[in-house]
C-alpha cells in the first residue's frame, strides 16, 4: 500500500491462508515494514498476524506467528542501516541471536539490537513480539554503545515507561514525539550495564571471539580495537592482552585480515569487472590511495598489478607483525 511516509499504516495476516507456502509472503511484508530479511522454518507455512504502524521516523511493529525465523545477512547489512530495534516479548519465547549472543526473550523482556550487523531472531514454537525501530540518528547512540547492550536483556527505572510507550504506539493510541520517546529508549540503554565475558575467560577465547568479530566486519571502516572490545564483551586493555599473548598487536591484525580479504575478492572471477576503488571499500579501506599504498607494502604489487598478474598466494597461517597500526 502507498501512504504518506510520515504516518502509516500496512498489515498481513495469513491466520486463516490455505496457500501451500507463506513464507515468501512474510519475508515481502517484514522486509518491507521492518528491513530487509529472510523468513525460514520448519514447514513453508507462517500462520501469523503482522502490522505496521509508523508516525514522524517511528515504526511499531507487532508481530505473531507460528514457528519461523527471521535472519539479516551480512549481505543484507551491506551499505548499513538507519535503525535501531527494540524488541519487548509479548508471549512464547522468541531467542535473538547478534554478535555471537543469544538471549531468549520472556514475556515483558525487551532487547536491543542494531540492524546495521547481522542477527537471527524467532523460534521453534508460536511466540508474539513488539518491534519499535527508532532512527539512529534521533537515538544519539553510537554503534559501539548498542553492540555492548545488544541481545540480552535490558535494566533501567526508565523500562515500565519503555514498554508502556512502546505497547501505546503498536496500538495507534498515539505516538509520543520522536524525540520523547528516543529520549526513554536511549536512557534505558545506557542505564543497563555493557555484555562482559567471564573475567576469568582464557585468552585463546577472546581472541577467539574476537576474530569472528573482524570476519563478521571486515567492511566496516569504522572497526578499531574499541569497536571489537565493545563487541567481544572485554576492555580494550583485556583485549591488547589476549591478542599480545596470543597473535601481536590488535591493529596490525585486523589491517592483515583486510588485505587477505582484498587479495581473495581480486582474484576471484565474480570480482573481476569491480574497481580497486570498490575493492578497497570492501575490505573496510575507504581511500583507495590508502589502500593501494597498504596492499603495496605487503605484496610488493599495486591491487591493479596483482589483480593483472593472477598471482594466486598460498593461505598461510596470520603471523604477528611489528610494522605500523594503522588499520
Amino acid at each position: 500500500m502507498e501512504a504518506d511516509p510520515a504516518t502509516a499504516f500496512a498489515e498481513l495476516d495469513t491466520r486463516r491462508s490455505s496457500l501451500a507456502s507463506t513464507t515468501d509472503m512474510w519475508t515481502e511484508a517484514c522486509s518491507r515494514m521492518l528491513v530487509p530479511l529472510t523468513i525460514t522454518g520448519p514447514q513453508k507455512v507462517v500462520h501469523g498476524h503482522v502490522t505496521m504502524r509508523q508516525h514522524d521516523g517511528i515504526r511499531a511493529c507487532t508481530l505473531q506467528g507460528t514457528a519461523h525465523v527471521a535472519s539479516r545477512s551480512e549481505q543484507d547489512t551491506v551499505g548499513g542501516s538507519d535503525y535501531i530495534k527494540l524488541c519487548l516479548g509479548l508471549g512464547g519465547h522468541m531467542a535473538l541471536r547478534q554478535h555471537d549472543r543469544t538471549h531468549a526473550l520472556s514475556r515483558g523482556d525487551v532487547v536491543v539490537y542494531d540492524t546495521a550487523d547481522p542477527y537471527d531472531a524467532g523460534s521453534a514454537l508460536p511466540f508474539g513480539i513488539l518491534l519499535l525501530l527508532i532512527p539512529r540518528s534521533a537515538l544519539g547512540l553510537s554503534r559501539d554503545q548498542i553492540a555492548m547492550k545488544a541481545a540480552q536483556p535490558l535494566q533501567s527505572d526508565a523500562l515500565p515507561q519503555l514498554r508502556e510507550a512502546m505497547l501505546t504506539s503498536a496500538r495507534g493510541d498515539g505516538f509520543l514525539a520522536t524525540g520523547v520517546l528516543a529520549d526513554i529508549a536511549a536512557r534505558v540503554v545506557r542505564d543497563t550495564p555493557a555484555f562482559r565475558l567471564p573475567a576469568r575467560t582464557d585468552h585463546d577465547r577472546i581472541v577467539a571471539a574476537a576474530q569472528r568479530h573482524v570476519e563478521a566486519r571486515l567492511a566496516d571502516p569504522t572497526l578499531d580495537a574499541a569497536a571489537l572490545a565493545a563487541l567481544t564483551g572485554v576492555s580494550r586493555r583485556r583485549l591488547y592482552e589476549a591478542f599480545a599473548a596470543e597473535l601481536g598487536p590488535v591493529a596490525t591484525y585486523v589491517r592483515e585480515r583486510r588485505i587477505a580479504r582484498a587479495r581473495d575478492l581480486l582474484l576471484d572471477p565474480e570480482h573481476v569487472g569491480e574497481s580497486i576503488a570498490h575493492i578497497a571499500a570492501a575490505v573496510g579501506l575507504p581511500d583507495p590511495t590508502h589502500f593501494s599504498r597498504v596492499f603495496h607494502r605487503t605484496h610488493g604489487l599495486s591491487p591493479r598489478a596483482y589483480r593483472a598478474r593472477g598471482v594466486a598466494e598460498p593461505s598461510v597461517p596470520w603471523s604477528p607483525r611489528t610494522e605500523g597500526r594503522t588499520l
